[in-house]
């Protein structure tokens, strides 16, 4: 989808903008620029649902604002080849749900090992309560901009576990729904680990974009 310089380019956008990334880790260098709803959907201990920083609209909104601002010709770039990918249109909804962003791994010797979560994207049930989706209708995808080597995905399929590697400038898309893990292998001095991240919704005449 990119090529290498505009990964560069778009990787250097993204550290400029450090002062607005948000902590996800009281140790790692793990940050993010937007917000997630796997993040931001819970509330904090104790408090109402209703409380979580994603469902308040003001806040949703300047971040979605932010990134328009800094990212609105690859936000651009991504809806033209999802939609020449499905064949309909693809589009941001930000009236509804936060923009797609970006993880940020900075190189921190914990990353060269198997740490992060092993999971199923599931929060479009947060996202959209709702809508009656079927498995068929959500996607998950990843564009890589910056990558150590050896970074990629790992998928389980009948409890066979499979890798695939990533590729700087590569849109992989999958369901969310199969069990995966993100292999980071961002440790010592290499490059560090920043991907568009997203999720999607297909419906019969269009596809929502959102995280």
């Amino acid at each position: 989808m990119l090529s290498a310089p505009a990964c560069a380019h778009w990787t250097q956008t993204v550290m400029a903008a450090q002062p607005q990334w948000t902590r996800r880790h009281p140790v790692v260098p793990f940050y993010t620029l937007g917000m997630a709803a796997y993040l931001d959907c819970k509330p904090h201990i104790g408090a109402s649902p209703a409380t979580a920083l994603y469902l308040q609209r003001i806040l949703r909104d300047a971040s979605n604002n932010l990134l328009m601002a800094q990212f609105g010709p690859l936000y651009q770039h991504l809806c033209a080849r999802v939609t020449e990918i499905y064949g309909r249109p693809a589009q941001l909804i930000p009236e509804q749900a936060a923009l797609p962003g970006f993880h940020i791994h900075l190189p921190h010797p914990t990353f060269g090992g198997d740490v992060a979560s092993v999971h199923r994207d599931l929060q479009y049930q947060q996202v959209f309560p709702n809508e009656t989706l079927t498995p068929e209708q959500v996607i998950t995808f990843t564009l890589p901009i910056s990558l150590p080597p050896g970074s990629g995905l790992s998928l389980w399929q009948e409890e066979e576990k499979s890798f695939h590697p990533y590729k700087v400038g590569e849109l992989v898309i999958h369901s969310g729904l199969l069990t995966h893990q993100a292999v980071l292998r961002c440790a010592g001095p290499v490059p560090p680990r920043i991907a568009l991240q997203g999720h999607g919704v297909l419906r019969d005449n269009a596809i929502a974009l959102y995280w």
